[in-house]
């Protein structure tokens, strides 16, 4: 039998314990969130109807992140479009350059794994929106012909790649697929390759557009104006 006062401590020491316990579960919990999370940036009205996922392309770790997601740009079109952008950053090192940070391409189960943390990353600029439309750059816009080619859930109303091209392994018949444009420099040195990439995809009835602008390995402001302009009056099918 336990006294008054060893009863008093032994449930003392149970509250403290299980206090710890919690704290310590708390912060792991949090550890593991973080790590399944980018760091994003949120541009333009977060009451905007029209919600943009954007992905950079290959980006030296030491670079500036603002730069590497085109922010000041984005941030333009943000305002003057009304529309909310989230900018996820990979923290994923290239499997061919352990200098530079990359989308999940390499490994075979990477571009899913991948996709669910840049959609999980977005939640903290859209909250839980479907209703969303996916831009990539370079690296980026690879990332995401292959987010629509694999019919990863839930789909993007829309899908634009920029300065990027892909690879058609398999494309699995569906009722409908989202609309695809390809935006390329006429000097960029994936021009061909996008080139023949769009010509596949349409050799197959996929819903691709191809637009060129004079210039390299770049965002073009005023291409991807248009692109928002035509594109949002697009509904989620």
């Amino acid at each position: 039998m336990f006294d008054l006062y060893t009863e008093s401590l032994f449930f003392k020491g149970f509250s403290v314990k299980n206090a710890l316990i919690s704290i310590i579960f708390l912060m792991l919990s949090t550890q593991i969130f973080a790590a399944n999370t980018y760091r994003t940036t949120c541009l333009g009205n977060k009451n905007a109807k029209e919600k943009i996922i954007f992905l950079h392309g290959m980006a030296p770790k030491r670079a500036s992140k603002a730069n590497v997601g085109f922010e000041g740009l984005f941030a333009q079109l943000a305002k003057e479009k009304n529309i909310q952008i989230a900018i996820p950053y990979s923290s994923e090192t290239c499997r061919k350059d352990s200098s530079k940070f990359c989308w999940g391409l390499e490994r075979q189960d990477g571009v899913s794994q991948t996709y669910q943390r840049i959609l999980e990353s977005s939640k903290s600029c859209f909250g839980d929106a479907k209703d969303f439309a996916l831009i990539g750059f370079s690296n980026g816009g690879y990332f995401a012909a292959k987010v629509i080619l694999r019919g990863l859930q839930p789909e993007p109303k829309w899908v634009v790649g920029i300065g990027s091209a892909g690879r058609i392994k398999q494309l699995n018949p569906r009722s409908s697929y989202p609309d695809f444009t390809l935006v390329i420099g006429k000097s960029d040195m994936t021009h061909s390759e996008s080139k023949s990439f769009f010509q596949d995809l349409k050799n197959r009835n996929f819903p691709v557009q191809f637009r060129e602008f004079v210039g390299g390995h770049d965002v073009d402001k005023e291409v991807i104006s248009s692109i928002l302009s035509e594109k949002s009056s697009i509904k989620k099918f």
